[in-house]
């Protein structure tokens, strides 16, 4: 085994494998992940998109910042849930992640990589309403709970709340 990358705020690693598309007979390693940011307080302040790549089986390792989103008071500064997938026919690279929001809808977008995870360009949806032309909204059917330190959030949910949350009109559901 070997270490891909030392980042205190990791969270949800996803691993892919396909074929460089330059040496289409070598297979390149790519993992992704969000992570978190903290500020002097220890308080969680947004998070990021990484990626390391290996063109060597592993041996080697690189990584990379591919996205840091900034809170611009439609979509939020955080990100989760990449998954990388390879095109096994081409080598392109596609990494999908859950752009959060600051509204109702979040906003799913992909980083697409033709040259084997070197450079990155966003996949374009136009989507018509949507804050920009590469996200493709996704409401969260539900109600508003508070999740404490998670924020607040559509949930589907069972049972009672356990009382008001901390903005008005909504609840503090456990079963969410």
């Amino acid at each position: 085994a070997k270490v891909v990358a030392l980042d205190p705020g990791s969270d949800k690693e996803w691993l892919a494998i396909g074929p460089d598309p330059a040496v289409p007979q070598r297979d390149n390693l790519y993992v992704t992940w969000t992570s978190f940011q903290t500020d002097a307080k220890g308080n969680t302040t947004g998070s990021q998109l990484m990626l390391a790549r290996s063109t060597d089986g592993g041996a080697k390792w690189t990584s990379k910042l591919l996205f840091a989103p900034v809170d611009d008071g439609i979509n939020s500064s955080f990100i989760q849930f990449s998954n990388p997938v390879v095109d096994a026919s081409n080598g392109r690279l596609y990494i999908p992640f859950l752009h959060f929001s600051d509204i109702d809808a979040d906003n799913v977008r992909v980083l697409v990589s033709k040259d084997g995870g070197q450079t990155f360009s966003f996949l374009k949806f136009n989507v018509p309403g949507a804050p920009d032309a590469s996200a493709f909204p996704v409401v969260t059917p539900g109600a508003i709970n508070d999740c404490g330190g998670g924020g607040f959030r559509n949930v589907l949910h069972q049972g009672a709340s356990l009382g008001a949350g901390r903005i008005p009109g909504t609840f503090r559901y456990v079963q969410a």
